[in-house]
């Protein structure tokens, strides 16, 4: 049986900090797409489990990433 192949993820050097920001704005919004996982106290805090390491590899870098999570389904934001 043929090992499937897995794509080279090099070493976290290669991404620049634009690609970076969008890969990271793209899994925001696939995460708030549905509101009903806001909701979820373990789901949320795999999330914040997650979230918090790169949250302070942002402050390390002398950036800032503030989430706010809403119940409006029309407001959710995150500011770099």
């Amino acid at each position: 049986m043929a090992q499937p192949s897995l794509p080279t993820l090099g070493d976290g050097l290669e991404m620049t900090t634009s690609a970076e920001r969008k890969l990271g704005d793209r899994i925001i919004r696939e995460l708030y797409r549905d509101p009903d996982y806001i909701d979820d106290a373990v789901l949320n805090e795999y999330v914040q489990g997650l979230f918090q390491p790169l949250v302070q590899a942002v402050f390390c870098r002398g950036m800032d990433l503030r989430c706010r999570i809403e119940r409006s389904a029309h407001r959710r934001s995150c500011a770099h």
